[in-house]
C-alpha cells in the first residue's frame, strides 16, 4: 500500500472511525460506510488485472 494512503488511514481516517463508534456503534450504518469506504481506498491502490476491475475503479 502507498505510504500516503497508509498515512491517510493511520492519521486521519481512524479518528473518523473512532467518533463514529462512540457515537453510533459497529452495528450502524454509518459505521459500515466508513468501513467501505477504507476497503474500497486499499483497493483501488492495488494493481489491476483485467478490465472489469478497471472498470469498477472508474465507478468509484
Amino acid at each position: 500500500m502507498p505510504l500516503v494512503v497508509q498515512t491517510l488511514i493511520e492519521e486521519g481516517w481512524k479518528n473518523v472511525l473512532l467518533l463514529t463508534y462512540l457515537r453510533y456503534g459497529t452495528k450502524s450504518q454509518q459505521w459500515q460506510q466508513q468501513l467501505a469506504v477504507v476497503d474500497q481506498l486499499i483497493w483501488s491502490v492495488q494493481p489491476k488485472v483485467n478490465n472489469e476491475q478497471r472498470q469498477t475503479l472508474l465507478r468509484l
